[in-house]
């Protein structure tokens, strides 16, 4: 028996497209287009992953997690490397053991390069 209340929302297939004209496009194919970079959807998540790139302190991490192939990755990845252009050139760190207390390392902050790294371990 069918259900009364299914038939009465039933659509008729005209009433499930939109009708467009090509015309109204500034483009002959999707070809023509620049891929879309962003996030659909997710304005929270780009909310926090602002939030944490923002946070200089530590105890600030970004966790990043979804389904397979959403493009969590490359948008993550596009939107450390414009910060990274944006923000100061952080030091760089050199860490060597402590033959006395291995679970923490010494550290020395310096100048980034490969000559600033070298100076340093080679005072140490």
């Amino acid at each position: 028996m069918p259900d009364p209340v299914a038939a009465s929302l039933r659509l008729a297939p005209e009433a499930l497209t939109r009708p467009f004209s090509a015309e109204q496009f500034s483009f002959s194919t999707t070809n023509d287009l620049e891929p879309f970079r962003g996030v659909l959807g997710q304005e929270r998540a780009v909310e926090a992953l602002q939030f944490g790139v923002a946070m200089p302190r530590p105890g600030y991490n970004v966790f990043v997690m979804g389904e397979p192939g959403t493009g969590r990755f490359s948008f993550v990845k596009r939107y450390l490397k414009a910060e990274g252009k944006r923000l100061q050139t952080p030091s760089d760190w050199v860490y060597v053991n402590n033959f006395d207390e291995p679970r923490e390392p010494g550290h020395w902050s310096c100048q980034r390069g490969p000559r600033a790294v070298s100076s340093a371990t080679s005072t140490a």
